[in-house]
């Protein structure tokens, strides 16, 4: 095992020294955003959300690094922030230091079953909620 500076992060802390099942100290894992859209990401670290953050797709600010812990369940969700869709949904593997999110990456690719923020939208600014509109947003 090698030294780790755990800085202030108490929930790191706490799973790596609380989980008989934690493999190795934890380690550095880069997502570099080189699509054309700003994207969400989601990060939970032992079934917690740790990070939930927008990262820009310019340059200066493209980067995120997440304190990955191996030997439990670190699980990524990457969402577009113009069309909502998820574009990744998986666990990180052990072992792999990093990500890159492009317009031609499909690795992880979830497609959505249906748009809910955009359902969500139309039922916001619908000024009635009539028959053709509930038979639309569930027809999709």
């Amino acid at each position: 095992l090698k030294p780790y500076d755990y800085g202030n992060d108490k929930i790191l802390w706490n799973d790596y020294f609380t989980n008989y099942l934690v493999e190795s100290t934890p380690r550095h894992f880069e997502i570099y955003n080189e699509s054309n859209n700003d994207i969400f990401i989601t990060f939970k670290r032992n079934n917690q959300n740790v990070v939930e953050k927008i990262l820009s797709n310019e340059k200066e600010s493209n980067t995120l690094i997440l304190k990955v812990v191996d030997g439990i369940e670190n699980h990524i969700t990457i969402q577009c922030c113009n069309s909502f869709d998820v574009l990744y949904d998986k666990k990180i593997e052990i072992g792999k230091e990093s990500m890159k999110v492009s317009p031609s990456s499909n690795e992880g690719f979830k497609p959505p079953e249906k748009n809910y923020n955009l359902i969500i939208i139309e039922h916001c600014t619908a000024k009635t909620f009539d028959k053709d509109f509930i038979i639309s947003s569930t027809v999709q």
